[in-house]
């Protein structure tokens, strides 16, 4: 099953996983630090001491799930105990014991022992693991599964096959079969092309259909349902098109499925004064944050690029903002000086060889980008969005693929869904992918996907995906 939050959709077993271990989390925190569990080597302090024992259990508990969700953990494809999910959550342990010690030295008045913390950590590890084990297991099985009609037997109908054929173990889709509506050749799994001789409504009933897509190459045929639709709508059967299914299982918008009369009226593509003011305020309290904790890895990588080569420190380079409007993004210097002697713009490379050896690493890590949080402050730019492009590349691109403006309704940003969903990107293709995912952002952007995007952001920084 999938469900929407905030209008950014969820898988039900991302939401059941993270609420189950918040839960063990949070009562392995209070049974370490209320009772003797958490004191093997003293006398178990008096319950009057805990008053304020929630506050310290809350931080805990959400510390904790963001440096597990971090490290990808709740991810569709690595939610199945195996021994590399196991790997990444000792590491994300690890790493989740650090963080919350840093928590508690920063603000002591929500410290709690170290037994306690070493017990609280000890008892939410086993209980996460046995949580994962039993709830992957169970929600496997076919009752979460949903059972999916396809109209239509062509292209389109084959792309959901596809696509069924791709999902993970989990809150996944079953087709149950197609309708054919005259079209012709088949292009899909012929032994599962329903009768044609019985009504639509009496296929939804005897399937028992939770969801009807309506995958025609060609709607202009006529041929449409369209009582029989209307009816099972009526009983409670969700229908679809294939361009709002896609965009639900995959997080992206597929080009290939939307036409102009979907974006008009499908819902998102809502950007209130409220919104605009609480994603300032999100991104001045971000930015400020972050460019305190990182100034000593920004002086250092100043040093060290300055050291290495001549040449400036940073880098300033024209991009189209918000609306097409044109600004400076500013860029810790990575390649050599005149990388560009022809005065030619090229695509960034992996592995490109124009970088300097600092220049690699920093890519890497992507501290290059971290002169962007002055953009931020400036209001170029906000913290999540749809990374800013050069504009002779904007030029090419809008002129090459369709729909490729409408990125820019948003401020572009340092980090964005499609730079955590998807590789580094050096090609029409790959700019044409990421466009998908840009407008899924830009139809469906909200806080709480932001607060998303940042969690994913630092998995990327951490194993280095999409490096270049």
């Amino acid at each position: 099953m999938v469900i929407r939050i905030l209008r950014h959709y969820l898988h039900v077993s991302v939401v059941v996983l993270g609420a189950v271990e918040a839960l063990i989390l949070f009562a392995a925190a209070y049974l370490a630090v209320t009772t003797g569990l958490g004191h093997p080597f003293h006398a178990a302090p008096d319950a009057e001491t805990f008053a304020p024992v929630f506050p310290k259990v809350f931080v805990f508990t959400v510390a904790m799930l963001c440096t597990i969700a971090a490290f990808g953990c709740y991810e569709q494809e690595s939610q199945s105990p195996n021994w590399n999910y196991y790997a990444r959550c000792v590491r994300s342990f690890a790493a989740g014991a650090l963080v919350v010690a840093l928590i508690f030295y920063a603000f002591p008045s929500l410290s709690v022992e170290h037994d306690a913390l070493t017990v609280a950590l000890l008892l939410g590890f086993g209980g996460h693991v046995m949580a994962r084990t039993v709830l992957i297991k169970l929600l496997d099985a076919p009752t979460w599964k949903r059972r999916v009609l396809v109209l239509g037997t062509g292209n389109e109908a084959a792309r959901v096959c596809e696509l069924q054929r791709r999902q993970n173990c989990t809150d996944g889709f079953e087709i149950v079969g197609y309708v054919p509506l005259d079209e012709s050749p088949y292009s899909v799994n012929r032994s599962l092309i329903l009768s044609e001789c019985e009504s639509l409504h009496a296929i939804v009933h005897k399937h028992r259909v939770d969801e009807i897509v309506i995958a025609l190459d060609d709607r202009r045929l006529g041929n449409m349902p369209l009582s029989d639709l209307v009816e099972n709508k009526i009983n409670g059967t969700t229908i679809m098109d294939t361009a709002t299914f896609f965009e639900r299982e995959t997080g992206r918008v597929r080009l290939e499925s939307i036409n102009p009369s979907w974006l008009i009226f499908s819902d998102g593509f809502q950007v209130g004064p409220w919104h605009k003011t609480v994603k300032r305020f999100f991104d001045v309290f971000v930015s400020s944050a972050l460019l305190l904790i990182t100034l000593p890895i920004m002086v250092v990588t100043a040093i060290a690029i300055g050291l290495e080569s001549s040449g400036p420190i940073f880098y300033r380079q024209q991009r189209v903002g918000e609306h097409g409007k044109l600004f400076e993004l500013l860029k810790f210097r990575s390649m050599h000086e005149n990388a560009e002697p022809d005065g030619n713009p090229r695509w960034a490379m992996l592995n490109d060889a124009r970088c300097t050896a600092i220049g690699r690493v920093i890519r890497r890590l992507r501290v290059d980008e971290l002169p962007q949080l002055v953009n931020v402050l400036l209001g170029d730019m906000s913290f999540v969005g749809p990374r800013p492009e050069r504009a002779v590349f904007v030029a090419q691109l809008a002129r090459e693929i369709p729909y490729y403006s409408y990125r820019h309704s948003v401020m572009p940003g340092v980090t964005g869904w499609a730079q955590v969903r998807y590789r580094y990107g050096a090609s029409i293709e790959d700019a044409k992918a990421k466009l998908e995912y840009d407008l899924y952002y830009v139809k469906n952007h909200s806080l709480f996907l932001d607060l998303l995007i940042l969690i994913r952001t630092i998995r990327t920084v951490l194993f280095a995906e999409g490096a270049r």
